[in-house]
């Protein structure tokens, strides 16, 4: 529902949350940082259960993804499959939000 006062002073302009969500991130150069957040939030839906289970640390530091995993063969596993993960992981976003992952 949309109400604009014609005796208000402000500027009539009517802006939808996530314009306003996406101009702020951009001005204060915080839009990378808010996808990587989105990106760590999302790794037990992207990846599984199972995986995430395994997972002991997960974070982003210049583009790239650290994932420590409890499992030697899940590892292995996963790092036979990075090419593979790096896209699943960057698909939701369209572009490219990490660069690499090490598997620790």
């Amino acid at each position: 529902m949309r109400f604009i006062s014609p005796q208000s002073t402000r500027n009539a302009a009517v802006f939808s949350v996530k314009d306003v969500m996406g101009q702020m991130l951009e001005t204060y150069q915080l839009s990378r940082r808010f996808k990587e957040s989105r990106l760590l939030a999302s790794w037990t839906e992207l990846m599984g259960k199972p995986i995430a289970e395994y997972t002991e640390k997960l974070f982003i530091k210049d583009r790239i993804l650290y994932v420590e995993i409890a499992s030697a063969s899940l590892k292995e596993e996963l790092c036979m499959t990075k090419s593979l993960v790096l896209q699943l992981l960057n698909k939701p976003f369209n572009e490219q939000i990490i660069d690499r992952i090490i598997f620790l």
